[in-house]
This record gives C-alpha cells, structure tokens and sequence, in this order.
C-alpha cells in the first residue's frame, strides 16, 4: 500500500503532545548511548532539514530499517514540524515503523533519552576488519577513538574501506580520486561485510544498492550515469579528500 505523502511546509500538520499521545513498546533507556548519537543541547525542535535526515538514518541504522521501507518524502520538514506530529501521523507517514520513529522523537523531545531494544545494541566482535569509526561533527577526519560500529553509516562505511585498502584488498578501488569516483569490485563481499556489521545475515548487494539511495537527495553518494557498480561522493560527503587527511 503506498503512503501519500500528508505534510509540506505550506500547510504542517499540528499536534499537542500530552498523555493520549503517549506509545511504549516495552523500551529500555539507553542515555549513554544516545549521548554518542545526538547532542543534548541541540532540541529537535529546532532541527534543519538536514538533522531530521540525520536523525531518521540514526534510527534505520540502530533499529535495521531498509531505507526503502519509508516514504523519505514525507519527512521533508524541519524538526518544528517533525515535533508537530502526533503517533497517527507517523503510523500514517511510515506505516509499520511509524511508531519506532514516533517514540524516538518523543524521548528525545522530552529529554534526550532514546528507547531502544537491547538486542539492537548487541555487538558481536567479528574477525573481519571494521573500518574506521568517528562521530557525526561536520568536518571530522576519520579516527578509531570508539570501538562501537554502530555509529557508522553506510557511506561512511564504504569510505574507509576506500581509505584502508590494505585491510581489505580487492573490494572497491578509487577510479578518480580527486573527483570522489569509486568502483564496487565484490559488491556481494562488501553488502556480506555490511550485513556482519549490522549483525543482518541476509544482506545482499540489491539490499545495499537500495539503502545508498538514501544518499542521493543529500549529496552525500550518487551514481555515475552508465557505468554499473561505479559511484562518488557529493559534496556533503567528508573525509575522502586527500586534503581532509
């Protein structure tokens, strides 16, 4: 069934938060975590556009959320009317996960804290090298400073494979450089690699092509017109320069 897009930034949807709003699905409160992900003195009220992209990947990337299972165009909003919402406008907005987001942004609003299961924050140490992990500050170089994966977005992920090559050789290569233009050598290898990181057996490289879409609107990735396999990064993408070393 697909979801028509209910909110645009002529005419938000309003909501008053109280009591008959409230969903819990049985949370645990992970705070320190949450520090990790956002900053508390940033209140989701007063989010651009650019941090409730942010946000939503966050809870895709805690929770394993395939990006296509959510209509992207009906969250096209700042954080004021993302916060305008109510629990049957995200069941509206995002049918199945509406209520995953619905709860996020309502811990958040309320104190910073973010309800998540524990499972999802289950970490199996693997043997297969984990590229590079770092916080989400604009214009931060890579660093291993935190052990947790989980932080990491896909293409960031798909980065530092770029950037540490000789940790796993023969999976993607830099086709130019200085223009950001990568190619994907073992597609099925890297989305296996992925899938071990986000503790999901059943990553593929459609799965993995799908969710990179993601970045396409946020000039972050984007495909190279006629040549399978073959990407680059846009220019919200940092990090990849030579320079940024």
């Amino acid at each position: 069934m697909s979801i028509t897009p209910f909110v645009s930034l002529e005419s938000p949807v309003t909501a008053t938060w109280g009591p008959a709003n409230s969903f819990h699905d049985g949370p645990l409160v992970m705070s320190s975590y949450t520090s990790r992900l956002w900053s508390q003195d940033s209140q989701p009220q007063f989010w651009s556009k650019y941090q409730v992209w942010e946000w939503l990947q966050q809870v895709m990337d805690i929770h394993q959320i395939d990006a296509s299972s959510i209509p992207l165009q009906n969250f096209d909003m700042d954080g004021h009317q993302l916060c305008s919402l109510n629990y049957h406008d995200f069941i509206r907005a995002a049918g199945s996960v509406g209520h995953i987001l619905y709860n996020s942004i309502t811990e958040l609003k309320s104190g910073g804290q973010y309800h998540v299961d524990i499972g999802q924050l289950e970490i199996k140490h693997e043997k297969v090298y984990d590229p590079l992990v770092h916080t989400h500050a604009p214009n931060v170089s890579p660093t291993p400073s935190s052990p947790d994966p989980r932080g990491t977005h896909l293409w960031e992920f798909i980065r530092d494979i770029l950037l540490n090559p000789e940790r796993n050789p023969g999976l993607i290569k830099w086709e130019d450089r200085t223009e950001g233009v990568f190619r994907f050598l073992k597609s099925e290898a890297v989305a296996q690699l992925w899938g071990k990181k986000k503790n999901n057996s059943s990553m593929t490289y459609e799965k993995l092509s799908r969710a990179m879409r993601y970045y396409y609107k946020r000039e972050i990735l984007d495909r190279v017109d006629g040549r399978r396999l073959v990407y680059k990064f846009g220019r919200n993408a940092r990090g990849w320069r030579e320079t940024e070393k």
